[in-house]
């Protein structure tokens, strides 16, 4: 396992299998909305928990649907900054979800570029 942080906007599995994968994340920091608990959405973080959650911590952090881009922004460029100082190498995955979400994300790499190593997106063949 390597010292790896996988930061990641989340909606199914699929993407995320593809970069744990390629990366081998000791941890996975998944960026979802808030949602009702029969939604699919918690479904798909379920199955993926039971995949993963042996071999890797998974962590949650939810917005609100209506949340803005500097919220996220700030929130995630914290975990960023908390990561790289624990000594891990930080990856973002913008796979899924909606733009403002992707753009705060983006946005926080833009302020801790110098804390990220690689940002990816997996495509609809599930490649990086």
């Amino acid at each position: 396992m390597s010292n790896t942080t996988l930061i990641s906007t989340f909606l199914s599995a699929e993407a995320q299998i593809t970069c744990i994968k390629e990366f081998y994340p000791s941890k996975i920091v998944l960026v979802r909305e808030n949602t009702t608990p029969s939604s699919k959405l918690l479904q798909n973080e379920e199955n993926l928990r039971k995949s993963v959650g042996i071999m890797t911590s998974v962590q949650i952090v939810s917005f609100e649907p209506n949340v803005n881009i500097y919220e996220v922004a700030n929130k995630i460029s914290d975990i960023i900054e908390i990561e790289s100082y624990r000594g891990q190498i930080v990856i973002l995955n913008l796979s899924e979800w909606n733009r403002t979400h992707i753009n705060g994300v983006l946005f926080a790499a833009y302020a801790k570029h110098n804390m990220v190593r690689k940002i990816v997106y997996v495509d609809e063949k599930n490649q990086i």
